[in-house]
């Protein structure tokens, strides 16, 4: 079995496979199908293909249109070659790779031992097409709110998509994402794996991708047919809700300035320290404090534009509420354009929640709980 192609080309698809896959510590299969070549990289959760745009492939008949080499040693000995003509050459499990500065054999292994993801994307059928940039933003903003302890608590550590909504959540915080395209998606993403996907989405530029599904994987795929499929997340997350119309208060936040205050409030802070007060001051104010590692607290007034009282209710607690920091933070890098809307609910039992929203293209709403101050 011989194929060429320039190097240029194969870098190309390379660079897509391995950004998909995230590391190049397994083999690349190479396989024609319908005369085209097509290179692949796998692991237990991913599986990455991307067109090799090459001359026609010369196959023997009966000879199997699959070859696999190293990963690392085919980029590296890449590296090392000046651009031009690439020529493999595969026969009994010796790959002879060519340039114009000369050639280098690698050991292949048995093509059929690598897993076959074609049955089950062949299943597949297609659930949304989106903007490659609107479905970044959505694992982004999902990600956040998702936790690392994926031993222990993997329900909490991936992004769910049911009835049109995206929901991630630590059980503390939470977000809850809408786009446009993605109405009927019903994909669970490892939170481990939005780095891999996110790569994938950034190799397809500003265009459209097609995501197609079926009850153990989903596939998310280019214009010119390169893809990424994901095992789908056998765990449950649980099931989170919250009303809207409850919002007792709404205050649009200075994000600049809140992010600024908390810098302010932590440089006096014990550095254990993880949470922030807030208390309402008067129609157009919010009071932020921390103790200090000196004496008493710190406090820093922050103005709160076009406050309004959605319903009539009780005020909120006199001294205020705590919200944890980290989660605060989470929520102002959500949006760089200094305009967050936060509604502020009080429940039962000293408890409530902040919700955060603010303009963008995916309707997005994070719920922070806290506690009375």
């Amino acid at each position: 079995m011989k194929i060429s192609c320039m190097k240029t080309d194969l870098e190309s698809a390379i660079n897509v496979v391995l950004a998909a896959k995230g590391d190049d510590t397994s083999h690349f299969l190479f396989r024609v199908v319908n005369n085209s070549v097509q290179l692949i990289a796998t692991n237990s959760r991913i599986y990455a293909l991307c067109p090799v745009v090459s001359n026609p492939p010369e196959i023997s008949e009966g000879e199997d249109p699959r070859f696999t080499v190293e990963a690392w040693r085919l980029k590296a000995w890449l590296s090392a070659v000046p651009d031009g003509l690439i020529i493999f050459d595969h026969q009994k499990g010796v790959t002879k790779a060519s340039c114009a500065r000369g050639s280098q054999t690698f050991a292949s292994l048995d093509p059929s031992k690598v897993p076959s993801w074609d049955g089950l994307i062949n299943n597949a059928t297609t659930t949304g097409k989106v903007k490659a940039t609107t479905f970044r933003k959505v694992l982004d903003y999902g990600k956040k709110f998702t936790d690392t302890k994926d031993t222990t608590r993997p329900e909490l550590c991936v992004i769910d998509s049911k009835d049109g909504q995206f929901t991630s959540s630590d059980t503390r915080s939470m977000c809850f994402i809408k786009a446009p395209g993605m109405e009927k998606c019903k994909i669970r993403v490892h939170g481990q794996d939005t780095a891999n996907i996110t790569a994938f989405l950034k190799a397809c530029g500003d265009g459209e991708v097609e995501i197609f599904e079926q009850e153990r994987a989903f596939v998310i795929r280019r214009n010119d047919g390169a893809f990424l499929a994901e095992t789908r997340a056998t765990v449950d997350p649980p099931t989170f809700g919250f009303d809207p119309n409850m919002v007792q208060f709404r205050w649009f936040f200075p994000v600049e300035e809140v992010s600024s205050g908390l810098a302010f409030l932590e440089a006096g802070a014990p550095k254990e320290q993880t949470t922030v007060r807030l208390r309402r001051v008067d129609q157009h104010s919010v009071e932020f404090s921390m103790p200090s590692t000196a004496s008493g607290e710190t406090k820093l007034v922050i103005p709160m534009t076009l406050e309004t009282k959605e319903i009539d209710t009780a005020s909120l607690p006199e001294n205020g509420f705590r919200l944890q920091i980290d989660h605060l933070k989470r929520v102002l890098s959500l949006n760089s354009d200094n305009q967050l809307t936060v509604g502020v609910v009080e429940l039962s039992n000293g408890i409530g929640y902040c919700q955060f929203s603010f303009p963008d293209e995916c309707e997005v709403t994070a719920v922070v709980l806290w506690a009375m101050g």
